[in-house]
């Protein structure tokens, strides 16, 4: 389900989310097999959702967009400009897992957000995004099935905003 504009959208936890238009926000449902690996790693949708749009990205723009993902579902540049996030809602009646994907994703909208259009100097085919972005999805999903986390885990971390880099972690009151 792709929409031109959200209005009642919803991000983590209680956060309300308002697309304008010009984003590209979408919902992708589908069920896994109980048998299916990727239905023992629920919390890897996110992350693979993540790659898939950074990949779509790349597809459509050549590369020429250093866009990475901050941990765990967000989409950013490399300056630390927020253009996009990734939502999973998922249930299970112990024979099948159902799953909903959201991503939302600056794209041509105007100011005062960071879009892909303002990054590139171009304009994008906000279907065709999508497309690319379902296209990846399916095609990394098939190969963490087959192979498992640890080969797309080297993949996620080379997208990875902070790879390589000193974070500050804080916890209620306690620093890390």
């Amino acid at each position: 389900m792709l929409a031109d504009v959200q209005i009642k959208g919803r991000g983590r936890g209680k956060n309300h989310w308002i697309s304008p238009v010009g984003s590209m926000c979408f919902s992708l449902h589908f069920s896994l097999h109980p048998t299916a690996y990727l239905t023992k790693k629920l919390p890897f949708v996110q992350y693979i959702t993540a790659i898939a749009a950074v990949q779509a990205v790349d597809a459509l723009n050549g590369s020429k967009l250093d866009i990475h993902i901050k941990w765990p579902n967000d989409i950013y540049t490399s300056d630390g400009a927020k253009i996009g996030g990734v939502l999973v809602n998922c249930s299970s009646n112990g024979s099948v897992t159902k799953l909903c994907v959201g991503v939302g994703m600056n794209v041509n909208n105007a100011e005062p957000t960071t879009s892909l259009a303002k990054l590139s100097g171009k304009s994008f085919d906000i279907s065709e995004l999508a497309k690319k972005l379902c296209f990846y999805f399916a095609e990394e999903v098939e190969v963490f099935n087959r192979c498992g986390h640890e080969q797309f885990v080297n993949k996620f971390c080379s997208r990875w905003l902070h790879q390589d880099k000193i974070v500050k972690i804080t916890v209620g009151s306690i620093k890390l």
